[in-house]
């Protein structure tokens, strides 16, 4: 579904040499900034798509994955911004707080 999502994208197994490639290839999609743990490259962005949020990660582990000259492991998790999950609580002058 087009809209508006929060992409977060993990990078194990990766070359090193080829992480300034990588970090050109994400800022293709959105304001992506690598940031390495412990040996994990991590990277999240907001951004608005005109395509399924599947195809949006599809293109985007591809281009990692070319930018790194090979395969390496992609988790990219795409959380829907534009009407997310919520619970409305109300209370009134009935309510006990003793």
């Amino acid at each position: 579904m087009s809209g508006t999502y929060d992409f977060e994208v993990q990078i194990d197994g990766y070359v090193v040499e080829n992480k300034e490639r990588i970090q050109e290839a994400l800022s293709e999609f959105g304001n992506f900034k690598l940031v390495d743990h412990n040996g994990m490259l991590c990277a999240t962005a907001v951004m608005i798509i005109r395509m399924d949020d599947e195809e949006q990660s599809n293109a985007i582990a591809r281009a990692i994955m070319k930018a790194n000259g090979g395969r390496c492991e992609v988790l990219i998790r795409a959380y829907f911004l534009d009407d997310p999950p919520y619970n409305t609580y109300t209370y009134n002058k009935n309510l006990k707080y003793v």
